[in-house]
Parts: structure tokens; C-alpha cells; sequence
């Protein structure tokens, strides 16, 4: 009898020790229109900037973060699927500085036998091209919104446009101010076939220092300077029939000034505007400045191989002669150049965002094989000042040299992000799933006390999200209908601004596994935008984070679900959005 009294004593301890770990240190908010059908997406782009004066940001017990609707957050919408090249990348893919991957389905199909290895690239090329197809017959694909409230109301300020689609690519402001949105829209039928012009204003007026270009883009802006790139149509060597070809160039400019005040930065050790097929391309996708130098991250055209390589641009005399006036210093980052002793290993580097403390991230797409796929390899450069070199990461969620893409860096080091969370063969094979991450990197401007919230270490978003946070705020059950594929955006107070998989079953997903099904396998998933919003009090220390199994269930996805064609499209998320090379 006292034998199978400490049985079920035992039984029930152990229960409750399991229940204890349980522990969310994010609470996930959906800010977008309620989304209802299978058909229909919203994606995550930006989060206001915002720093509440608590070292530990929102996750301070004493913080009053709520439901993060402070926070305004940049989102965008999707008519039809997802596809396309993309509307932030200078060029298509982010790779193709030919132009040839935007014609015909083939061609689409060819994209992705060379740069993806899918065995499935026809089912994946009809995707990708009914939308593009779509937007060649001036149908507006995209439209972006910044949130001035959750979901339960719902008065987003739109960037929508009649004309083409619009991307919000960063927000300026930081609370209590409105946020400034920065991004890029497309027009239609304008003469020059799909053009975009850069906005970092008030409105989706293009900024007066780049309008004489023919297209432009921008990623970033601090209210004074605004960075991204300027192109050129190159009518002489445009072979392609379906959309004319361009040049970019990085550019910073006053976004307010005359045409007088921007920089556009040369191409660089012999790469140029056209050679052999090619066309030069560059941007600048963040900066920071200290009110004597300047640092700017992104990526320039090198050699006359026409090499796209990550790139850092600096001056220390900007202040006396202005941006346009300043001796600039260009340097390409070591172990993320495209050639590696001699031997191509890389289609493209980019460096994405950069941080106060000089500390900045980067993605680099690979050429060859590794671990049976093509991966987009993240990467962190420790001190932008001082002979820059990546040092990619490869340890916990990142080792094997797994996939992603390293999106946004805040000032505590916090690095945000898309990475695989499945290791199968995609070369011949099917795409991996991805998951949104977080990254305390230790580096320089590093607070110990914030990264020990996370144990020190990297994680899937999800297995952050995953139950309650012991002091009676009980989100498990809300934050079990997501699955958080992507993280674009933090801010320095830890909200950050997110895309998921939401299923639309009573009580979410089966269960609380990372792959569960949802409704037995036929429940309706949906792709929306969320905030992840920091728990005051939650911790590793006081909760202890219990992630989420990651074994499969026995049945598979139909009905409703995302299938293999939409997780292949989820893949090109890091490569297509903001900040994802």
C-alpha cells in the first residue's frame, strides 16, 4: 500500500515539476486585421523603436509593457500568395544581377534548380510566377500598414497604393513619438516597367535628394539621413524582354534636401555599372553615427567579375563637409567576400543592420553545397571599426551550418532572425520548415544581467513562448495557436516584430509541440503578423525555459494546412523580405 502511495505521490511530483517548467518569457499578440481565410497572408516588417529607461527593457519586473500596444508596428499584406522576386532586393532573388530569373515560369523553375536544389522546383515555379504574372497586369499584390493598435482595434495608417505594391522596410520615432515609416513602392505602367521610389517622410512622397533616379529604395533612417540605394536603367545592355535591367548604387542622403545632398558610393576594385551580363548593384541597409563618424552596413559590386559583397562604409568628417563633401572609407568584410582562396563560395554578402555598439550582422548566400543544401549563412561582425570580419554562427540552434537569415541587431546585442528548424536534404529533397530566433550575442555594449535571461544562449522564438511565466500571466494557451516563422525587427526594449502560422482551431495547435497539426492535420492555418512582447519578471533563472518536442506527428498536414509547396515559399522568406539577403 505505502508502495503505490509513493508511486502516485512520485507520479504527481514529477507532473508538477513538468507543469513548473513550463515558461514563456513572450507573450505573442497578433496586430494585424483578423485573418480568417488560408488564402490570405500578413507578414511582420518593423517595430518601433523604443526604450522604457529599464536596464532589462520590458522584461523588468517593475516595466508596464502590456500588450505592446505602445509599440507601433510595420506590417504588409498579401492578395495572393506570396511569390514573385521580392519588392525590397535590388535585384531579383537578391542574387540574379543578370536579370535572367523574372521572364517565364521556366525561368522561375531555373532559379530555383540552381540556387535551391528542390525536387520539386516545377510545382515550386508555378508559386513563385501566378503572382509576378499578376503584377505584370498591374494587379496590386502587397499593401503596408503601421499598427497603432492591436487586433481587437484595429486602425492601421495605410501605405496601400493603387498603383503598385509598398514595402515598409524600418520605423523611426521611438515611443511615445508616431513612428516615421521607410520603405519603397512599386508603380505601374509609368514608362519604365515596375519602377520603385524611396520614401522616408510622412507619406509615400519620394524623398527630393533621389528623385531624379529611376528607381530607388530605402531600408533606414534616423530622421536626418536616409540609407538604401539608387539605380539606373541601363538601356544599352538590357537583353531581357519581360523588365528592364538596372544598376544600383549604396547611396545615403537628407532625405529633405535638394538632389545636392546624397552620396552614391562607386562601385568598387573594378567592378562597374555593366560587364559581361552582369550589372553592378550596391546598397546600404543601416547605419549609426556618434555625431563625429559614421558607419554604414551593406553590401557593393567588387572586381570585374561584378562580385556582390558585404560592405562597410565610414567617414569622421561628415559633421565639417557633409555627406555628400566627406572622404569616405569603403571596406569589404573579411571571411565574407564571394571568393575564398580563390574558389567561389558565396552568390552574394550583404551586412544587414548594425548596432550602436559597431557591433553588426550579416547573411551570405552559399554557392556550394553544404550539408546537402544551398544555406544562407548568418553572420557577426564584432566591431565594424576595426578591420571587419564576420564570424558566422555555428553553435546550439546554428550548428551544422543550418540556414536562416540574421535580420536585426537592438543595443543590448539582441540579434533577431529566420533560421531552419529541420536538418533534411534539400538538395533533391524538400524545403526545410523555418522558425524565428533570438540571439543574446556576447560582444562589446553586451548587458550580462539581460543575456542571462536567456541562459546565455540562442533560441527558437517558440520554445519561448511555450506555457506561462509562474506569476499568474497565463498565455500558453493564446500563444499556442502560433508557430513564430520569422523575427524582423527589436527594439531596445525587447518587443519585437514577428510573422507566424496561426491555426484557427479552438485552443491552437493539437498540441504544444514545434510541428503539432492542427486540427488533426485539417484545421486552417493562416500566415499573420505579431508582436512578441516581453513578460515583466520571466526569466530563465525564475522559470526555467522548456522547450518545445520537436517530433513529428503521425499525421500529416492537409485540408487547410500550409503544405510543402507554402513551407518551400516560407523558405524564401530570408531571402525575399527586409533585412533577409
Amino acid at each position: 500500500m505505502s508502495s503505490k502511495i509513493f508511486k502516485r505521490t512520485a507520479i504527481a511530483a514529477s507532473l508538477l515539476a513538468v507543469s513548473q517548467a513550463h515558461a514563456a518569457l513572450y507573450r505573442v499578440v497578433q496586430v494585424s486585421p483578423e485573418v480568417t481565410s488560408a488564402t490570405s497572408y500578413s507578414y511582420g516588417d518593423a517595430i518601433q523603436p523604443g526604450d522604457n529607461g529599464y536596464a532589462l527593457g520590458c522584461f523588468d519586473s517593475s516595466a508596464t509593457c502590456g500588450d505592446g500596444s505602445s509599440y507601433e508596428m510595420a506590417y504588409d499584406t498579401n492578395l495572393y500568395t506570396p511569390g514573385g522576386v521580392g519588392y525590397r532586393e535590388e535585384v531579383p532573388f537578391g542574387v540574379d544581377n543578370q536579370f535572367q530569373y523574372i521572364g517565364s515560369e521556366s525561368d522561375f523553375e531555373s532559379y530555383c534548380n540552381t540556387y535551391l536544389g528542390y525536387s520539386y522546383c516545377d510545382g515550386w515555379a508555378n508559386y513563385q510566377y501566378n503572382p509576378w504574372e499578376n503584377e505584370q497586369n498591374s494587379t496590386v499584390n502587397v499593401s503596408a500598414y503601421v499598427a497603432v493598435d492591436n487586433i481587437n482595434t484595429p486602425t492601421p495608417t495605410s501605405y496601400t497604393s493603387s498603383t503598385g505594391n509598398t514595402v515598409i522596410n524600418s520605423l523611426y520615432g521611438a515611443v511615445p513619438a508616431t513612428p516615421t515609416a521607410v520603405g519603397n513602392q512599386s508603380t505601374f505602367s509609368d514608362g519604365l516597367n515596375y519602377r520603385n521610389k524611396a520614401f522616408s517622410e510622412n507619406s509615400t512622397t519620394t524623398d527630393n535628394a533621389i528623385s531624379s533616379y529611376d528607381q530607388s529604395r530605402a531600408f533606414f533612417s534616423d530622421g536626418t539621413y536616409t540609407v538604401g540605394s539608387v539605380s539606373t536603367v541601363d538601356t544599352a545592355n538590357n537583353s531581357n524582354n519581360h523588365l528592364l535591367s538596372y544598376y544600383s548604387q549604396p547611396a545615403i542622403w537628407d532625405p529633405s534636401a535638394s538632389g545636392t545632398e546624397i552620396k552614391v558610393f562607386d562601385f568598387q576594385d573594378g567592378g562597374s555599372s555593366y560587364k559581361d551580363s552582369m550589372f553592378g548593384q550596391g546598397s546600404i541597409r543601416g547605419f549609426v553615427t556618434d555625431g563625429s563618424a559614421l558607419y554604414a552596413v551593406g553590401y557593393d559590386t567588387y572586381t570585374s567579375s561584378q562580385y556582390m559583397q558585404a560592405t562597410i562604409f565610414s567617414t569622421t568628417d561628415y559633421v565639417t563637409n557633409g555627406i555628400d563633401g566627406a572622404t569616405w572609407t569603403v571596406t569589404p568584410v573579411t571571411n565574407a567576400t564571394v571568393l575564398d582562396d580563390g574558389s567561389r563560395v558565396y552568390w552574394r554578402t550583404v551586412v544587414t543592420a548594425i548596432n550602436k555598439n559597431l557591433v553588426a550582422i550579416g547573411n551570405a548566400k552559399r554557392s556550394v553545397a553544404q550539408n546537402q543544401a544551398y544555406p544562407n549563412r548568418m553572420f557577426v561582425i564584432p566591431d565594424v571599426s576595426s578591420s571587419p570580419t564576420a564570424t558566422y554562427l555555428s553553435t546550439g540552434i546554428f550548428a551544422n551550418s543550418v540556414g536562416g537569415s540574421a535580420n536585426a541587431i537592438n543595443s543590448s546585442n539582441e540579434i533577431v532572425g529566420q533560421v531552419d528548424a529541420e536538418s533534411n536534404q534539400e538538395i533533391d529533397g524538400k524545403a526545410r520548415r523555418l522558425r524565428g530566433f533570438i540571439d543574446p550575442y556576447s560582444g562589446t555594449g553586451t548587458d550580462t544581467d539581460r543575456r542571462k535571461i536567456f541562459n546565455n544562449q540562442a533560441w527558437l522564438l517558440d520554445d519561448l513562448t511555450n506555457g506561462d511565466n509562474g506569476n499568474g500571466n497565463n498565455y500558453s494557451t493564446a500563444n499556442n495557436a502560433y508557430r513564430i516563422i520569422d523575427a524582423t525587427g527589436i527594439n531596445d526594449d525587447g518587443v519585437i516584430s514577428a510573422t507566424a502560422i496561426k491555426c484557427l482551431e479552438s485552443g491552437g495547435y493539437d498540441d504544444d509541440g514545434e510541428f503539432a497539426t492542427c486540427g488533426g492535420g485539417s484545421g486552417v492555418e493562416v500566415t499573420v503578423a505579431v508582436k512578441l512582447v516581453p513578460i515583466p519578471g520571466a526569466s530563465y533563472a525564475n522559470n526555467n525555459i522548456d522547450p518545445r518536442a520537436t517530433t513529428y506527428p503521425k499525421t500529416e498536414r492537409k485540408g487547410g494546412s500550409v503544405g510543402w509547396l507554402g513551407l518551400s515559399l516560407l523558405t524564401l522568406l530570408g531571402l525575399q523580405r527586409r533585412r533577409r539577403t
